[in-house]
Order: structure tokens, then C-alpha cells, then sequence
């Protein structure tokens, strides 16, 4: 009887321990959980841009997506969802079919075939129609985050990038994606800078600052205000009195780089490669080369000036080198020495205040890699940059990843060869296995007889 106690006391013991186990386990899987992307590319899971919005959340958000129902879209949907659930435990979602559920989708105002996204965070709401990752991310961010008004300064006879008929489109769409509320700010009369400004862009100017405009931008960045020259080559001189108390120069020349040849672009169009960004936030996080087209170095000074920090984030390859105005007026392109430089060159530039000094001013040697042909090019990141860039002066590091990807979710049917491979290896190949396993076994078990 003890010895039969005994027994009955170590199994119950047994299964105890193995009830915990299981339930430890099942505890760190829900609380713990973790996905190892093997795959080598972001179509698995978020990007670390979309983490860090949704790690930042202080609010339970709620995502309400209508389709129909045993649909390829909503089936890729919620898979995408599944990966914000799996990021935070703030994050959940529904998937509702408008015409099972008419009395929710009438409340939302969605139609009986409508495919819409429907966002709620603390007590606001996001219509948005999501195609991809960046749709979905953008509209949490516009959600929780308050609005950042970025101005880009106008002047007489320079360019407008609001014009219809602009270039630069794209960029107002990006920047208009993420939440920041972009207007001009007109200095053809009085000169004045809004109260609610968060960044002021300067973009492509053409005429030369007054020293009364300069003085103006000077005070607003002492403020703390933010300030972005996106200039052109041989233009501006007059900046340097800005630029000086900076120790920072611009001087009328040009960048050539004769290696922008090998893959088909012109020689004033300087590529950095991803294997030439530095240690910046602003760049270290870009995955794919930019290309910055007609582009004037600025050459930083080895001595900082006192409360403030300079760095070059950009920088062109060391086959590069610049061509002065008289030069370029000549056509003359080749390296000359005692008036040429060479690379690598410095064509972005950060400058940070310390301590009480909060301003921050970024200069980029060119206005033209924003363009619309430029920043919907495949295989560049031009857009990434330039958000970056905006990212940096406006909310600072914490935001700064690598974004999700524009691709759209896509559904493919398998042919009819995937589907048979299919079959065969999911069905046919293990039942034969269990099969022979099984035969084999009862061989064996008879021969024992």
C-alpha cells in the first residue's frame, strides 16, 4: 500500500510539474511573444518606424476594418493586423463585413461595398482607405500626434512650390501624410514670422537676404524655432552671414561626380551610396543610395562654435570634386588644381543647439532631389531623406526608423501546377510517410510475435 501510495504521489507530482510548465510557457507566449523574421525583407512584419509609433501610444487604439467577408483583401488585412496587435497590447481590431452588419457600418457611414479603415484613439477618429503598411501608420500617427505647421518661405519672383503645376507635389503629399500642416509664408510685404510656427523651409531662394530677414531667421532659431535651406548652386552668398555663426560656409561651385555616369545619370548628379552613410540618425537608417542633382558642397569649419553642434550627415563619394562658376560658364568640367576640390564633399549639414539653445537648422547643398521624378524613383531613397530630415528638426530622434515600404498588399491566385505541388506536399508526401511508418511498425510487431 505505501509503496503503491508512493507511486500514485510521484505521478500526480509529475503532472503537476508538467501542468505548470505548460502553463508558464503558455504565459510567456502570450505576454513575451516575439517574431524572428528569417526572410531577410520587412514583407513579414512591421517596419521599425511602425513599432515605435505604436510603442509610443498612451492610449488604447482601436482599428475597425469593413470588407466583405472569405476575401483575398480582407484576408491580407488581417494579417497585417495581426502584426500591430502582436506589437502592442493596446492595439486591437475587427473585422466587420458591412452587409452582415449594417447597423455598425451606418453608424461609421460605410456603404454596403465599401473596403474603408476606420481608426479610433482617444476619443478621435481616422476614415482612411489602407493599401499597405504606410496608409495605416500614417493615419495612427495623425491620431496621436498634434499637428506640426511647417511654413516654406515666398518671396518675390522666387519659386512657389504650391503651384499647380509644381514639382514638388510629392513632397507636400508626404509631408501632409504624416501630419504636418504645410503653408506658404509670404514676405513679399511684411515681413513677419508666425507664432505657430514649427519649421520654417527656405527653399531654392534667389534673391540675396537682407540683413534685416537674416536677423529675423537668427532670432526665431535662438527661440528655438527649427530652419531648413534646401539651396542651389552659385546663388545666396549673403546666407554666410547666417552660416558664419555657425562656423559654416557656402561658395559658388558645384559638385561634379563622374562615377553617376556608370549607371546611366549625368555628372552633376552625385550618388551616395547606403555604404557611405555615416553614423547620423538622419541617414542611418536609409537602405538604399540617394541621388542629389545639381548640388554646392558646404564646407563646415574644424573649430565648433560655442553652444553648438555641427555635423555633416551627407557627404559625396571621394571621386568627386567641384567646379567654380567661372568654370562652369566655360564648360569646363575636368579637375583643376588650386581651384577645384576634391571629394568627399560635405552637402548636408546639421546644427543643434546645447543647454538653453534649442534651435535647430539643417542645409542641404540642393533643393532638386525632392522633385517629383526624383522621389518616385524605384531604388532611391530621396523621400526617406528628406522626411528624415523634417523628423529630426520637428520631433527630434525618437521617431527616426526606417519606413514602412509604399508597396501595396497584393493577392495572387496560385496555377494550377503551384496548387498540385501543393497538394502533393502537404497532403500526399506526409500520408505516405504515416503510411510506411505504420507498415513498418506492424511488420515489426509480428515478427516480435
Amino acid at each position: 500500500m505505501r509503496r503503491a501510495a508512493k507511486q500514485w504521489t510521484q505521478l500526480c507530482g509529475r503532472v503537476l510539474l508538467v501542468l505548470v510548465i505548460a502553463v508558464l510557457l503558455e504565459y510567456l507566449s502570450v505576454h513575451y511573444n516575439h517574431r524572428y523574421n528569417l526572410a531577410g525583407n520587412l514583407k513579414y512584419e512591421l517596419s521599425e518606424r511602425t513599432k515605435k509609433i505604436i510603442h509610443s501610444l498612451n492610449h488604447k487604439l482601436t482599428i475597425i476594418h469593413f470588407g466583405p467577408r472569405n476575401k483575398p483583401q480582407t484576408d491580407l488585412m488581417r494579417k497585417m493586423l495581426d502584426l500591430y496587435v502582436e506589437c502592442s497590447h493596446k492595439v486591437s481590431y475587427r473585422i466587420v463585413d458591412p452587409e452582415r452588419n449594417p447597423m455598425l457600418a451606418k453608424r461609421y457611414k460605410v456603404g454596403p461595398t465599401e473596403r474603408v479603415t476606420i481608426v479610433l484613439y482617444n476619443g478621435k477618429k481616422e476614415r482612411v482607405i489602407v493599401d499597405s503598411e504606410r496608409d495605416l501608420t500614417n493615419a495612427i500617427l495623425r491620431l496621436s500626434t498634434g499637428k506640426i505647421k511647417v511654413y516654406f518661405l515666398k518671396r518675390d519672383g522666387e519659386y512657389d512650390p504650391f503651384k499647380v503645376d509644381t514639382i514638388y507635389t510629392r513632397v507636400l503629399d508626404l509631408l501632409e501624410d504624416e501630419n504636418y500642416v504645410v503653408k506658404p509664408l509670404n514676405w513679399s510685404g511684411k515681413k513677419y514670422i508666425p507664432k505657430d510656427a514649427d519649421l520654417i523651409i527656405v527653399w531654392r531662394p534667389k534673391k540675396q537676404f537682407s540683413k534685416e530677414e537674416l536677423e529675423m531667421l537668427y532670432s526665431y532659431f535662438q527661440r528655438g524655432g527649427k530652419l531648413l535651406f534646401m539651396l542651389e548652386p552659385f546663388t545666396m552668398s549673403s546666407l554666410n552671414l547666417l552660416f558664419d555663426k555657425f562656423h559654416v560656409e557656402i561658395k559658388d561651385d558645384i559638385v561634379v561626380d563622374k562615377a553617376s555616369r556608370l549607371i546611366g545619370g549625368d555628372m552633376f548628379m552625385p550618388i551616395i551610396s547606403e555604404d557611405m552613410y555615416g553614423k547620423d540618425v538622419i541617414v542611418n537608417t536609409l537602405t538604399m543610395p540617394v541621388m542629389i542633382p545639381m548640388v554646392r558642397p558646404i564646407y563646415v569649419k574644424e573649430a565648433h562654435p560655442n553652444g553648438y553642434k555641427v555635423e555633416v550627415f551627407l557627404k559625396t563619394s571621394p571621386y568627386s570634386w567641384t567646379v567654380t562658376k567661372e568654370m562652369y560658364d566655360k564648360w569646363e568640367f575636368d579637375y583643376k588644381k588650386g581651384m577645384s576640390k576634391k571629394g568627399p564633399l560635405p552637402i548636408g549639414v546639421s546644427i543643434c543647439g546645447d543647454g538653453n539653445k534649442k534651435g535647430r537648422i539643417v542645409i542641404v547643398g540642393s533643393a532638386d532631389f525632392v522633385t517629383n521624378p526624383y522621389i518616385d524613383t524605384p531604388g532611391l531613397d530621396n523621400a526617406d531623406l528628406f522626411m528624415n530630415i523634417v523628423e529630426w528638426l520637428c520631433r527630434g530622434e525618437n521617431l527616426i526608423a526606417q519606413r514602412p515600404a509604399p508597396k501595396k498588399f497584393k493577392y495572387r491566385p496560385l496555377r494550377e501546377e503551384e496548387r498540385k505541388m501543393l497538394l502533393y506536399l502537404v497532403i500526399f508526401l506526409p500520408l505516405m510517410v504515416l503510411c510506411i511508418g505504420a507498415i513498418l511498425y506492424l511488420r515489426l510487431k509480428r515478427a516480435r510475435i
